[in-house]
């Protein structure tokens, strides 16, 4: 039987030692691992509060965030600095030499903290005299994406009208296209964008008023034709659906019901440009905004569509009063009676 090392010597073996020292080397690494990371961690803290208190001041010279924002931001970065620390140290390897600081550190930073986050809270509850115009900002950008996605719609519309020949529908799109593309750059301003849908809606009475005027002055030109609507011609006017034939009512239709199109998109660029500019008010005002929107009659323009056809009936009635006896009534939803 050999003797073991232990038994001559009288003390543990080479072996057991290495096994004693691994283990209390073992034992100080995890504890060099929570002191440095109580150490970080507080670090850490610090650089995410540092960096909120930093925006926390650039929002009091420029409309960056509101006190909300600023206040869960400062809550993120210091959780995300802390979290960071706490990694860092966690994976990172280190010399046991670095433990003897820890007395010195372990509480240095606890008195500063306490004096960012204090002011850090100051900054917060104190209010910010850039939120009225962050605000009314934002309430402008609301409107301003409200109204381009009313001219896509309008523009969409207009394209797919078959009823329209390609020059009515270039006439109608063509102030839609320049609204769309003023309203379309970047950081556009409350009176630019008013300026840009005030144009439009110029643009559209203009429209407007000339088919009307087209319409008033085909069915004038009608009813004082020489000779006019006699007795003789009502076999004829009823095969034809009516005095100058059913292409010529069609054309009438067809330009009536584009002055309607065209009064009604005039008046919902006037609602436009209101709602845009009541944004910037009750942004500036209030401090907050609430996107009103009315429709009314006059937004769908049913004068613009029934207008001419009015008008036309009513020149066919002077006309044939002026044949005396036998002449033609025309109703728009009654049959034509003789009297």
């Amino acid at each position: 039987m050999t003797p073991r090392s232990d038994d001559l010597t009288g003390g543990p073996s080479a072996r057991q030692v290495y096994e004693s020292l691994t283990t209390c080397l073992h034992k100080w690494d995890g504890r060099r691992r929570r002191q440095e990371l109580w150490r970080w961690l507080p670090r850490g803290l610090l650089a995410g509060l540092l960096v909120g208190f930093v925006v926390a001041l650039l929002s009091r010279q420029r409309p960056l965030l509101m006190r909300e924002e600023l206040a869960f931001l400062g809550l993120a970065t210091a959780l995300i600095g802390a979290s960071l620390a706490g990694l860092v140290v966690l994976l990172r390897r280190r010399p046991l030499v670095a433990q003897a600081l820890f007395a010195d550190r372990q509480f240095g930073l606890r008195e500063r903290i306490l004096a960012l986050a204090l002011v850090f809270g100051l900054v917060l509850w104190l209010p910010n005299p850039q939120e009225a115009a962050l605000i009314e900002q934002r309430a402008v950008a609301e409107a301003v994406a409200q109204e381009t996605a009313t001219l896509e719609t309008l523009a969409a519309d207009i394209a797919a009208d078959d009823t329209l020949t390609p020059e009515q529908a270039t006439s109608l799109t063509r102030p839609i296209d320049e609204a769309l593309a003023a309203l379309d750059e970047p950081a556009i301003s409350r009176e630019s964008a008013v300026a840009a849908l005030s144009q439009a809606e110029r643009e559209m009475q203009a429209l407007s008023q000339e088919f009307d005027n087209t319409a008033l002055n085909d069915a004038l030109a009608e009813a004082a034709a020489p000779g006019g609507p006699t007795v003789a011609g009502r076999r004829s006017h009823r095969r034809a659906g009516g005095w100058g034939g059913r292409s010529d009512r069609r054309r009438t239709r067809r330009t009536s019901r584009a002055a309607g199109r065209s009064g009604g998109q005039a008046a919902r660029r006037r609602h436009g440009v209101s709602r845009i500019a009541g944004a910037g008010r009750r942004g500036a005002g209030r401090g907050r905004y609430h996107c009103r929107s009315s429709r009314t009659g006059q937004d769908r323009g049913p004068t613009g569509r029934t207008g001419a056809d009015r008008t036309g009936r009513c020149a066919s009635r002077a006309g044939g009063r002026a044949t005396g006896r036998g002449q033609v009534r025309s109703c728009p939803k009654r049959e034509r009676q003789f009297w």
